[in-house]
């Protein structure tokens, strides 16, 4: 096996009728906002009102429908939101597995084209199995495969049709499973196995099979051939890999998300603001998750920079704890998990009365509001979920809330509301 027998594979819903894959900074391209405190606050009062189902963990083959069910529903109540990225993403020898934040399943389209192909004319970024990564605009070879769901097909204009059936490369139009057409077209490639992709870091990228070794092997000897790094995108984006001398190129694409991201959300609320007649609470607090200016203060994105820079060690001092990894690979102890749920707990009851202390000492009804707004997320969003865990463990009458704090989980505690205490309300 070599690197012709490596196809690139993508799931999307922007179908390339000119030949071009663009990244999504190229186009107007839009995604659900799904990591703030106003979308976590939507879900949990969603879930309150029995439009969202709960998802049992125990079993894994209702996971990814109840996902889709629910993420169909929030999709009405949580706004768009730019997503800036310079990079196509890719997966090789097969589509990637759904999983929480991403659907490729449902896509209505999928694009294969030939490794050997494109590494000679696009300019390669990252290459693993279920994220490899191209910078720049992706020009399809002949030797590639645009694969359309047929009711998709038919809402194209004739214009749309016209151009695809220009194009020097295969236009397949399928009905049903988008991962069964992939697979098909792979096979009929003649040139491609079709492989079964997994998510877990101990697959590596594979779920056993016959080709499976013979595949990360080849993909392993290119990347090592061409000098190409292989780090999964999020790692590739935010530099924390050990691949950063060939990833000069990409270096800046995380802050320019942040910078579009802001924007294009800072856009939402204003026309949002102009649509609505809404008190001015509720402007302050939109504005502060879009990071906008409060009370005409705008955020200091060097000193958050900063912040971030020197916190780095402490951060790779933390996620390499061995408690960390455990929970990441799935082994850490029922008791140790329980023990974590229980420290968290007591925190999150501490950091609601900082939030409390400043609501006391608010210089005026919107700032009140605004920091009753931080209390609330904090109370009925982050609380609830560990309260479901912590509630079955061992009740102690002579500690809040019935559980005995470590010391250390004290000490921090104590940090915090000495400041909310004896502080400004900066501090």
């Amino acid at each position: 096996m070599d690197i012709k027998n490596i196809a690139l594979v993508r799931a999307t819903n922007v179908i390339p009728v000119d030949g071009v894959v663009r990244p999504i900074s190229a186009v107007p391209y839009l995604r659900k906002e799904k990591d703030t405190e106003f979308s976590t606050s939507m879900r949990d009062l969603l879930r309150r009102k029995g439009l969202l189902k709960e998802v049992d963990w125990t079993k894994p083959d209702e996971i990814n429908k109840i996902s889709k069910e629910n993420t169909k529903t929030l999709e009405q109540y949580v706004p768009y939101n730019s997503d800036y990225n310079s990079m196509v993403l890719w997966s090789l020898n097969g589509l990637v597995p759904d999983d929480m934040n991403n659907t490729f399943s449902d896509k209505t389209c999928a694009i294969i084209d030939g490794l050997a192909e494109q590494i000679e004319q696009s300019e390669m970024v990252s290459l693993v199995p279920t994220d490899t990564a191209i910078k720049g605009n992706v020009n399809l070879s002949n030797k590639a495969t645009i694969l359309i769901d047929k009711d998709r097909y038919e809402t194209l204009s004739l214009e749309e049709k016209d151009k695809l059936a220009k194009l020097n490369l295969n236009v397949t139009i399928f009905q049903g499973n988008l991962k069964e057409a992939v697979n098909e077209a792979l096979i009929r490639e003649g040139r491609y196995t079709a492989e079964t992709l997994s998510l877990a870091r101990e697959d590596d990228g594979y779920i056993k099979s016959d080709t499976s070794d013979e595949v990360r092997r080849t993909i392993r000897d290119v990347a090592n051939e061409r000098n190409i790094a292989q780090v999964l995108h999020w790692s590739v984006i935010t530099g924390q890999n050990d691949e950063l001398d060939k990833l000069e190129n990409v270096k800046d694409d995380f802050e320019n998300g942040c910078i579009v991201k802001d924007f294009y959300k800072r856009a939402f609320f204003e026309y949002l603001f102009s649509k609505m007649n809404i008190d001015n609470g509720t402007k302050i607090f939109a504005a502060a998750s879009s990071s906008s200016s409060i009370r005409g203060k705008t955020v200091d994105y060097m000193l958050v920079d900063d912040m971030i820079k020197d916190s780095i060690p402490l951060w790779d001092e933390a996620a390499n704890l061995k408690v960390v990894i455990d929970l990441y690979q799935g082994i850490l102890s029922h008791k140790s998990f329980m023990k974590y749920i229980v420290e968290d707990t007591i925190y999150l009851f501490y950091y609601a009365k900082v939030f409390a202390y400043a609501i006391a000492k608010a210089n005026d009804f919107e700032e009140m509001r605004f920091y009753y707004s931080m209390l609330s997320f904090v109370n009925n969003s982050e609380v609830n979920i560990r309260e479901k865990y912590a509630i079955n463990t061992q009740f102690d009458p002579n500690y809040p809330l019935g559980f005995k704090p470590d010391k250390i989980t004290m000490d921090y505690v104590n940090h915090l509301l000495e400041y909310a205490i004896n502080g400004d309300i900066k501090e």
